[in-house]
């Protein structure tokens, strides 16, 4: 697998996994903030997900923060 590819790829996976296990997936974006996935399962819980695969900045999980807080 092309290293170029490899997140894109493992992005899509985990989203695909969370799909066929009956969560409804979507993504979060505002201005400069986006989240990969934000998921929610069968139970009605929500999750916001980065999916990385490889160690994760600060800056990265900037979206994550903006999300929780609105």
């Amino acid at each position: 697998m092309p290293e170029e590819k490899r997140g894109w790829y493992f992005e899509n996976a985990v989203i695909a996994r969370l799909i066929a296990a009956g969560w409804d997936v979507s993504y979060w974006k505002d201005r400069n903030y986006e989240v990969d996935a934000v998921a929610k399962g069968p139970k009605g819980e929500h999750w916001a997900i980065e999916i990385k695969t490889s160690p994760t900045s600060h800056r990265e999980l900037a979206g994550l923060e903006k999300f929780c807080t609105q």
